[in-house]
Formats: C-alpha cells, sequence, structure tokens
C-alpha cells in the first residue's frame, strides 16, 4: 500500500481539523491527520499518559485515533510493545486496533474510535445532557469498569496494584460508550491484592471526585439535585453493595437515591475537595455560595464569617527547618559554609508549611446543620446550597542556598511571623538574633544589613493568602428534622 504525506507538528493547543505543519510518511492509502485532541489539553496530566501525540485519521471519510510514536512517547520501542499488547489481547477492555504503520521513521497504530473521552469529563457530559438519568448512567459506568478491570486482571493476573489503580483513574469512554483501560508499561510495585471495588473507590476518590463531582456539578446542576455526589458518598461508605447492585433493578431514579443513601459515609467525614480555581482572602469559618460569573468563572460569593462562633482559627505548623521562637514566629538559620549544621551542600534549601482549621471543628457539622436554614433565609438562598470553608493551606521554600552560604560570615536568619488566620505577611532576611517588633503586619519587612547578598527567592506556595481546601455542603436529607 502506497505511502501518503500528511502534516505533522507535535505541539498542543490547535483547533481540530486545522492541517499541522511538518511532513511525516504514513503508509495507508487517502490518509489525513488532523491535529492533536483538545480535550486531552488540561491540568491533569494522567488524562494524557496512553494518548499523548494522538490525532485524528480521515480513512475514506471515517474518522479513526492515531497514535504518533514520537521519540517523547516511546518511539518504537513502546510502538512494537502497544501494538503487540492489543493484537494479542482483542476481547478486553483495551484500545483496538484498525491498522497500524511500521516503515516509517515515526510509527503509528490507527485506533477503532474516533474519540476517548476521560471518565470524569464524560460523567460531566452525563449530568449536562440528562440530570434526571445521570445517577444510574454514571452508576452502569462504574460496574462496566469494574467489569472491564476484571477482565485485565484475568489476562495480566499479574498485574501490579498500583498500576491497575493508576489504569482506572485514567480510564476513558469511546464513541461507542465503552469503558477503555490502557495499563502503562511494566512495574515492580508491591502487588497486595486490593480488591478491584476498592480500587474504583480510590480512583473516584483520587480523579473523579476532584474534577467533577464537587466542582462541575456544583455549578450546572441545582442544590435540589446533586446525583452523582450521592453515588459518591455510597462508594465511599460500601463500594462492594454498590459495584454488587445493579441500577437498572431499581425502578426510578429516587429508589435509587434512597438505596444509595443507605451506604452513605457519615456527615462528619463528607468533606470535600476546594475547587482549586477559586482563590481568594477567605478563612475558616467563612460561610457563602459558589456561583458561576459569565466571564470570570466559578467564584466563590462569601455571605458572612462563623468562625468566632466556633473558636477562632487554629494553626498547625509543620515546621521543617524552622523553629518558633515566638508565638508565631518562625526562624531557620543560614550558617557560613562549614560552620553550622543547619545548612550544607547536602541541604540547600529549607520548607516550612501549615493548615489552618476552626478551633471547634468537631462541632462545625452540627453547628452548620442546625443553623443553615435561618443562614439560608437571612440571605435568600437555599440551604442545601451553602458552603462552609473548614480548612486552608500555605507553605513557602527556598532554594540554592549555598550561594549566600559561601559568603557570609556569621548566621543569616529567615523569619516568618504567622498571624491569628494563617497568612505570613511579614517575611525578612536578617542577621539579628531577634525577630523584629512588628506592630502592622500589612507589608511585607525589608531590611538594610543584608543589601548586597544573593539572596535566594523564598516562594510562596500560593501567593500571600493561604489556599482553601476542604468545605461542607448539606444534602437536602441532611436538613430533615431542622
Amino acid at each position: 500500500m502506497a505511502s501518503v504525506q500528511a502534516e505533522y507538528m507535535p505541539q498542543a493547543g490547535f483547533p481540530l481539523d486545522q492541517p499541522i505543519n511538518s511532513s511525516i510518511s504514513v503508509p495507508f492509502k487517502g490518509i489525513r491527520l488532523y491535529g492533536q485532541l483538545n480535550r486531552f489539553h488540561g491540568r491533569d496530566n494522567r488524562d494524557a499518559a496512553f494518548w499523548a501525540n494522538t490525532l485524528l485519521a480521515d480513512v475514506d471519510g471515517q474518522r479513526y485515533l492515531a497514535k504518533l510514536y514520537t521519540r517523547s512517547t516511546g518511539g518504537e520501542r513502546a510502538f512494537e510493545h502497544d501494538l503487540h499488547r492489543m493484537l494479542m489481547d482483542k476481547g478486553s477492555n483495551i484500545p483496538q486496533v484498525f491498522g497500524y504503520s511500521d516503515d516509517s521513521p515515526t510509527p503509528c497504530i490507527l485506533f477503532a474510535t474516533s474519540s476517548v473521552v476521560p471518565v470524569h469529563i464524560y460523567f460531566g457530559e452525563m449530568v449536562r445532557a440528562s440530570p434526571e438519568t445521570a445517577l444510574q448512567d454514571a452508576w452502569q459506568l462504574l460496574i462496566d469498569m469494574k467489569k472491564a478491570a476484571e477482565g485485565l486482571l484475568r489476562n495480566y493476573p499479574s498485574l501490579p496494584t498500583s498500576v491497575m489503580r493508576d489504569t482506572l483513574a485514567r480510564a476513558t469512554v469511546d464513541d461507542q460508550q465503552k469503558i477503555i483501560l490502557t495499563p502503562e508499561a511494566e512495574s515492580r510495585a508491591y502487588n497486595s491484592q486490593e480488591s478491584i471495588d476498592e480500587l474504583i473507590k480510590t480512583a473516584w476518590a483520587s480523579n473523579i471526585e476532584v474534577y467533577f463531582i464537587h466542582i462541575l456539578e456544583t455549578f450546572y446542576s441545582t442544590g435540589k439535585y446533586r446525583p452523582l455526589r450521592a453515588l459518591g458518598y455510597a462508594l465511599t461508605g460500601d463500594p462492594q453493595a454498590v459495584l454488587g447492585t445493579s441500577p437498572h433493578s431499581l425502578d426510578t431514579p429516587d429508589s435509587a437515591l434512597q438505596y444509595l443513601r443507605r451506604f452513605w459515609i457519615p456527615p462528619s467525614r463528607r468533606y470535600l475537595p476546594w475547587p482549586s480555581e477559586i482563590r481568594g482572602d477567605f478563612e475558616p469559618g467563612d460561610i457563602g455560595v459558589f456561583e458561576l460569573h459569565p466571564g470570570n468563572g466559578a467564584v466563590f460569593r462569601k455571605l458572612t464569617s462563623v468562625s468566632a462562633k466556633l473558636g477562632g482559627v487554629a494553626t498547625k505548623i509543620n515546621a521543617g527547618d524552622f523553629d518558633e521562637v515566638e508565638p508565631g514566629v518562625f526562624r531557620t538559620v543560614c550558617s557560613p559554609l562549614g560552620k553550622g549544621e543547619r545548612v550544607n551542600p547536602e541541604l540547600d534549601f529549607f520548607l516550612l508549611s501549615w493548615s489552618n482549621r476552626l478551633k471547634e471543628s468537631e462541632a462545625e457539622w452540627d453547628w452548620f446543620r442546625a443553623n443553615a436554614k435561618n443562614l439560608a433565609s437571612e440571605h435568600d438562598v437555599l440551604p442545601e446550597d451553602l458552603v462552609l470553608l473548614t480548612k486552608t493551606i500555605h507553605g513557602l521554600d527556598a532554594a540554592s542556598l549555598e550561594n549566600v552560604t559561601k559568603l557570609i560570615q556569621k548566621p543569616l536568619y529567615y523569619y516568618v511571623h504567622i498571624d491569628a488566620i494563617g497568612r505570613a505577611l511579614n517575611r525578612y532576611w536578617t542577621f539579628s538574633e531577634s525577630p523584629c517588633r512588628v506592630e502592622n503586619m500589612l507589608e511585607p519587612l525589608e531590611h538594610p544589613d543584608i543589601q548586597g547578598l544573593p539572596l535566594p527567592t523564598v516562594e510562596m506556595h500560593f501567593g500571600d493568602d493561604p489556599s482553601p481546601v476542604e468545605f461542607l455542603q448539606m444534602e437536602p436529607s441532611d436538613l430533615e428534622g431542622f
């Protein structure tokens, strides 16, 4: 079969159907390749692990996915490994081969599908398309994932648990609504024989919940009906009961929801991951609602703070290379090279991290539930839409300290002052063994005694404000009786 020229440029970000720019030889008659799939250009590289350098190919008017095995994706060796595995295993849920090229500088496999969608994105499409049936549809898809994993283990009985866990986290859905699993190459991890039910629960927690349940659903469905969150609570509580029951044996979404509620985790364990896109000057005890603003995306509209009602904010320090020299004041020392124990060629960095919670965190769920309806009425929102921020984190670090320790003749100190809500607005270098008196904690201090030194950059992990990481939100059933 004669080779034809297709245009290829290994670059992310251009639209589908835009021809790509440097020539490669593909020995399939009449094939035209198109740009890389935009849907894999997300934050999470796990989505693109197997499908890196995947493009669309046009074969006599039909679209197929084509994977190009460039040097960055393993080249000829990876091509031979994948092709052998897929041709030997045609009956399972691994990608099925439509054709391949092995006589060009860039080997290529064509797959018998026109698209693959990461599972958590597919769930999002389910909710947008049909929120009334999304609960049962997503539930069935998880059962299909379990069956696919069991089939994979039958063919690869020595597959390590860690590989299976990652494979489920990277699961995709093809254009026939079929689960596709792509186990990566060999791993020497210990196989703990963890059950498939538990692995799917872990995959849900590490991937689907983070990217879909607590972000997309919050903005695209009403507070009264968050179907997949109910599924997540039950899956976390008893994965075997959930994955061992067909949702089609339950006649309606309401009956499915009632069944799942039997296995929900206790309210005290329902801390939800804060949407990472939403930042601001927030602190534990803030109550508000998530909203979707045109042009600005998702935002948290703060309504009030109940921090004082729950004892205020407590900060827990992971001091690392720092010592607390006064309440809320932390110090690390960079000694002249060879003259101290804190910094040497083997220790060329420092780190300080901390978290902030309400002091009466054990009571926050009961307080929130007892007061949600009154707070909602006061601010004209639904009680199940209210969000209670419960935890923030922060940290800082610096590297390449050796450059300055080679020049100094006496110890150099770095101080961090952490205020009552976990901010570190004042942080500074100085040769003084005592911290400065800080009356106004608003502006970083500057010290003339260190001018001219090649001071390393101290990176604040989230800017000046601590990063929210957890929140509580009620389900309508939680409010019954209040």
